[in-house]
C-alpha cells in the first residue's frame, strides 16, 4: 500500500470518526433537548395543577359562603314569619272584639230608632192626621 492510500483510509477513517462524533453529539444535543422539553412540559402540569386546585379552594369557600349567608337570610325569614304571624294571631281576638262592640251599638241604635218610630207612629195613629211624615231630603 501506498502512502496515498493509507493517507485516504486515514482520512477517511477520520472523516468516518467525526461523521460518528458529530451523530453522537446530535443524539446527545436532542436527547438534552428532549429532556428539557419534558421538564418544562412538567413544571408547567404543576404549576397549572396547584394553580386549578387552588382556584377549586377558592371557588368551594366562596360556594360554602354563600350557601351560609343564604342559610342565615332564610332562618331570619322563619323567625320573622313566626313573630308576624304571632302578632296577627293576637290582632284576629282584639278584631274581633272591636266588630262585637261596634254590631252592639249598631243594634243598640236600631233598637232605639224602632223605639222612635213605633213613638212617632203611635203618635201620629193618635192623632187626626193619619199620614206619615215626609221627609225633607228624599235620598235621607
Amino acid at each position: 500500500m501506498g502512502h496515498d492510500e493509507l493517507l485516504k483510509k486515514k482520512i477517511t477513517w477520520a472523516s468516518n470518526e467525526s461523521e460518528e462524533l458529530y451523530k453522537i453529539e446530535k443524539e446527545k444535543s436532542l436527547a438534552l433537548i428532549k429532556a428539557w422539553e419534558d421538564n418544562e412540559k412538567a413544571r408547567a402540569n404543576t404549576k397549572a395543577y396547584k394553580e386549578l386546585c387552588c382556584l377549586d379552594e377558592w371557588e368551594n369557600k366562596k360556594k360554602a359562603a354563600l350557601e351560609a349567608k343564604l342559610k342565615s337570610i332564610e332562618e331570619d325569614l322563619e323567625r320573622m314569619k313566626e313573630k308576624y304571624n304571632e302578632e296577627f294571631k293576637n290582632k284576629i281576638p282584639e278584631i274581633e272584639k272591636t266588630a262585637e262592640e261596634k254590631r252592639a251599638k249598631i243594634e243598640s241604635q236600631k233598637g232605639e230608632e224602632i223605639i222612635k218610630v213605633k213613638e212617632m207612629a203611635d203618635k201620629l195613629k193618635s192623632s187626626s192626621k193619619a199620614y206619615p211624615p215626609k221627609r225633607i231630603f228624599g235620598c235621607f
